[in-house]
């Protein structure tokens, strides 16, 4: 198969400054350098322009590809003869409305260009704590943990639309019963295939625009910090103030984790690591003045009964300005040189217990405590926590020193009953190897009815699917 005449027929579709074959071009989407390679690079900035280009390549028997991070980790893919779809420049906020707290918006809507939008009618958008693309809507269909998941449930997204791998419009939720403006508001109602969507890679089509719910900023707001030698005594007032619904959010983040995501190079990380305790428990309490205060007198003597001690104010103003923004995987690059994360979910008493053989396994490849960032965020009311394990290795050792200890630390977290929620690569493959094979099959079938030609994103969530 040759793209040669196929080429003039996309820049027709999406205008010749919207397609590129360049090397320089296609480098900034992967790790690794590449030279000569065989995508061509497709940035529609329509909804039309989308599906007529899904509906030639599906006529014309042209893998695509879409761009879901800010890097794809294999950078065999360039290798690789088809379309690679970027949708950065579908980046209109089509409506907010306030008195619904709902936002209209496209793909490539980032979550600073939303909140900048929000701040001047008083709202705010739930940021990501772990985010590997700076969309909002791709952040909230990876189900990436929010800062706000302590009281705040997943799905955040009301509903979204998306093209298949031919073309047409899908629509999940509610709508695919009626249309836009008289059922949008809940993703859990109507015909369920939509949720396969989450987390899949695009492999059923290219979700493009949703309806995400947004959230009022109150009268007050105040953030607290307050350290701990232990996690576990950080992860019991973690637990105690969920199950309370004393806060907007809360975590808890070792020194190291905490020193990185607050700084910009890695002497600036080493330097506030020393100022840091061996664990931080962070929280912001957003409400009514009176109420703020009274949270803020219940939350201390919970904190002092675990011999917690209340943060210097430089410290918390400096953890609490990183409540204003989403964090994200890739900037945590800069301390080594790469960040290589292991994320998973359990319930709260049991985290503790999962972290020590992590760091047992870490130890072997001469990683000490010092290289790991480590982030707990409880989830909905302290009903579980979403955990997270930062390696930070030269750029060098993420291959093969640093997969090899990602791999083996899930088959332990696996053996451990841990959840995890989004694998990719070789961590799908341990992770659905347990699951029931019914649920297999139904991927691959609706994987079947979506793509029957298997255009699109083709092992890109499963080999062979």
């Amino acid at each position: 198969m040759t793209l040669a005449l196929p080429l003039k027929r996309v820049q027709r579709i999406v205008g010749e400054e919207n397609v590129s074959t360049n090397t320089s071009s296609l480098s900034p989407y992967f790790r690794s350098s590449i030279s000569s390679p065989r995508l061509t690079l497709v940035t529609p900035t329509s909804e039309d322009q989308l599906a007529d280009t899904m509906d030639m390549a599906y006529c014309s028997d042209i893998p695509v590809y879409t761009v879901k991070r800010k890097y794809f980790e294999d950078s065999s893919l360039a290798d690789r003869e088809g379309l690679l779809i970027d949708l950065h420049k579908m980046n209109r906020i089509r409506n907010i409305d306030p008195r619904n707290l709902i936002a209209n918006i496209e793909m490539g809507v980032t979550f600073e260009q939303l909140q900048k939008e929000l701040d001047k009618v008083g709202l705010r958008v739930l940021f990501s704590a772990a985010a590997g693309s700076e969309s909002v809507l791709r952040s909230y269909l990876d189900r990436d943990i929010l800062l706000g998941s302590v009281c705040y449930r997943q799905p955040n997204l009301s509903i979204f639309h998306a093209i298949t791998a031919d073309g047409r419009l899908w629509k999940s939720g509610s709508q695919q019963i009626t249309d836009e403006g008289h059922a949008d508001f809940r993703e859990d109602q109507g015909p369920q295939f939509s949720p396969l969507f989450g987390a899949s890679e695009d492999i059923f089509g290219v979700p493009f625009y949703g309806i995400i719910y947004v959230y009022p900023k109150r009268e007050y707001r105040r953030v607290l910090a307050f350290s701990f030698p232990k996690l576990e005594p950080a992860m019991e007032l973690l637990y105690r103030i969920s199950r309370k619904d004393q806060c907007f959010e809360c975590f808890a983040g070792n020194r190291r984790f905490l020193s990185v995501l607050s700084t910009n190079s890695a002497k600036e990380a080493d330097s506030l690591a020393a100022e840091l305790p061996p664990w931080t428990v962070v929280i912001s309490l957003e409400h009514y003045r009176e109420l703020v205060e009274l949270w803020e007198e219940y939350i201390t003597q919970d904190a002092r009964g675990l011999s917690g001690d209340r943060l210097d104010a430089d410290l918390t103003t400096r953890l609490a300005s990183q409540l204003e923004n989403s964090w994200y995987f890739h900037d945590r690059d800069k301390y080594r040189g790469r960040c290589l994360p292991i994320t998973f979910y359990h319930y709260c008493r049991k985290v503790p217990g999962m972290f020590h053989p992590l760091q047992e396994r870490a130890a072997e490849d001469n990683l000490s405590p010092d290289d790991l960032g480590q982030l707990v965020v409880p989830v909905y009311f302290g009903g579980a926590a979403y955990c997270e394990v930062d390696l930070y290795l030269e750029a060098d050792q993420a291959e093969p020193v640093g997969h090899r200890l990602v791999s083996d630390s899930y088959d332990t977290l696996l053996d451990m009953g841990a959840l995890v929620d989004k694998p990719l690569g070789d961590v799908a493959e341990k992770v659905f190897s347990r699951v029931n094979p019914t649920y297999i099959e139904m991927i691959k079938r609706f994987k079947s009815i979506m793509d029957p030609k298997c255009i699109l994103n083709s092992d890109q969530f499963l080999e062979g699917i």
